[in-house]
């Protein structure tokens, strides 16, 4: 049962209402400005956030026999989370979430979820989480949890560890401590003030309410005014040729309409669907947060591993109409920096000096005032060996 939406949201292609009831294999979407809750039978939560595509496959509760509910989730792009209601805690081992490239069970669990096509991150409010990439022993069509060697848990009693990252190709998910909080779901799509936990709906200081008690505050919240939204994002990558070992993952003749191309790299592809809103400021400086990167070390044509960025920086001088920035990229097996400075020009694009910089950068800002940064690196770490990547920030 939806019990509130705000903003853009469709349920199978049709604008869906307060109240609407939800069933098995519609494909949910929010608009940049979209906001979806629902009210599971068994008195769990789902929680849609904005530019975001999901379908609930199977839903199957019987309240005189919770220990055989059913449930599978496919969340294709964006932010979703979810709070267990009482079948899904009386059958963890037949919930299954899924995503472009991972597999989630659950294990109590209050969670949430960040995936694009390439790369899917998890942060735990309480409970935890199982996450495992597919294969032979976790078939994407397959039910409930994975486990083995590829699987990574989170618990959100661990202080150690904030979220989970899963990047396709990689053999398990990595475990990201706080520095990197800023690449979690509620950081990279947050959530509105009616949210449960999250805010002025949150029941308590120690978030330790039932999922009933969570449920009933997003019913209070029907009647509350629509969330201010912040600025969607404009810049968008994607491999438009392939690597062996990675498929190509954008069309560039199927690309939609309006959207600009900003630069080409022999794999990397960057886009923006909006340009420049005015001017640039004409002093002071902006430090920008790296919100999203896909990086990975190759020899040639050939993809070796993912890498995966810590100590990202970018700081642009709009007095001097300059920028720098700097990374350390880390992989199992080797690690390098990307180190630049650049001129920004008028309409905000980017490009690294052949003085001061050990990489090739081209990229853009854009949105309101040039608060939203991209763009595509290339270093020639030694011999055929390379480092290749994209990123995505904003201040």
């Amino acid at each position: 049962e939806v019990v509130f939406v705000t903003g853009r949201v469709t349920a199978a292609g049709h604008p869906i209402a307060l109240g609407a009831r939800v069933g098995e294999g519609q494909e949910l979407l929010t608009g940049a400005d979209g906001y979806l809750y629902l009210r599971t039978a068994d008195q769990g939560v789902f929680i849609l956030r904005p530019n975001s595509r999901a379908t609930i496959e199977r839903y199957a509760y019987d309240p005189s026999r919770p220990e055989g509910t059913q449930v599978k989730v496919v969340l294709s792009q964006g932010v979703m989370r979810g709070i267990s209601g009482l079948g899904v805690k009386a059958a963890r081992e037949q919930f299954r979430f899924n995503t472009p490239v991972a597999a989630i069970g659950v294990r109590g669990t209050d969670f949430s979820v960040f995936t694009s096509s390439e790369v899917s991150r998890a942060s735990v409010r309480s409970g935890g989480i199982v996450m495992a990439g597919f294969g032979p022993s976790c078939p994407m069509g397959g039910g409930g949890p994975c486990s083995g060697e590829g699987a990574e848990e989170l618990y959100a009693t661990q202080k150690d560890v904030a979220l989970l990252q899963l990047q396709r190709g990689d053999p398990r998910p990595q475990r990201l401590d706080a520095r990197y909080l800023h690449l979690a779901p509620d950081s990279v799509v947050p959530p509105n003030g009616q949210e449960p936990g999250t805010g002025a709906a949150s029941a308590s200081p120690s978030n330790t309410g039932t999922v009933r008690s969570e449920s009933a505050l997003i019913s209070n919240a029907v009647t509350a005014p629509p969330p201010v939204i912040e600025e969607p994002r404009h810049i968008q990558w994607g491999r438009w040729t392939p690597l062996v070992g990675l498929p190509a993952n954008v069309d560039v003749e199927a690309l939609p309409a309006g959207l600009e191309t900003i630069v080409k790299f022999p794999t990397f592809g960057l886009w923006q669907d909006a340009p420049l809103t005015g001017t640039l400021p004409r002093e002071g400086r902006g430090e920008f947060t790296l919100r999203d990167h896909e990086g990975y070390f190759v020899a040639g044509d050939r993809m070796l591993e993912s890498a995966r960025a810590e100590n990202a920086r970018l700081t642009v001088d709009f007095g001097t109409r300059s920028f720098e920035t700097r990374m350390d990229l880390i992989g199992t097996n080797y690690r390098t920096d990307i180190v630049a400075t650049g001129s920004v020009d008028t309409d905000g694009r980017l490009a690294s000096n052949l003085i001061g910089s050990n990489s090739y950068i081209r990229g853009t800002l854009t949105g309101e005032n040039g608060k939203q940064a991209g763009y595509l690196y290339q270093r020639t770490v030694s011999g055929s060996l390379k480092a290749i990547g994209a990123t995505f920030w904003s201040r």
